[in-house]
């Protein structure tokens, strides 16, 4: 007597799961999905960063203006006449808007420098913008100043 398999039987004696093979596809999708994800991700931040940075040298060239409006012979901040940001510090009309500033880019604390986005001292020319008016320097996420392709930059313009 010989005995047969059904086909329900066939189907049921069958090992259930995945290769290996299947397995590993899977997980090099994954892979690559999650890849693309990350550098989105820090694209979208480093932008942001960018902006916010942007943003924060725009409210400080305000403050330089007002400082040159007060000041008139004087003009804008020298590097030469003691600190910068203190003297911006110092005249009421510039303190005002510079307060408006959050306290990890500048504190009364802290009264001597910006930071950028990245906590970077933000370096400053009174000439170095454009037509020679005053200009804003953040190194970027390296911090670098004298590597231009990650600046944010800001020129009066």
């Amino acid at each position: 007597m010989s005995i047969t398999l059904n086909d329900a039987t066939k189907r049921t004696a069958r090992p259930a799961g995945f290769t290996l093979i299947e397995l590993l596809a899977v997980m090099l999708i994954i892979g690559i999905l999650m890849t693309l994800v990350v550098g989105v991700v820090k694209k979208v931040t480093e932008n942001a960063a960018i902006k916010e940075t942007q943003t924060h040298m725009t409210v400080m060239m305000t403050a330089i203006k007002e400082y040159q409006q007060v000041q008139q012979a004087n003009g804008y901040p020298q590097l030469t006449s003691g600190n910068w940001v203190s003297r911006l510090a110092a005249e009421t009309e510039s303190r005002e808007i510079i307060n408006s500033l959050p306290n990890n880019v500048w504190s009364p604390d802290r009264p001597t420098e910006f930071r950028d986005s990245w906590n970077n001292k933000i370096a400053y020319s009174p000439t170095g913008g454009l037509g020679g008016t005053p200009g804003l320097t953040s190194g970027g996420p390296d911090g670098d100043t004298s590597t231009t392709d990650d600046n944010v930059r800001y020129n009066d313009e």
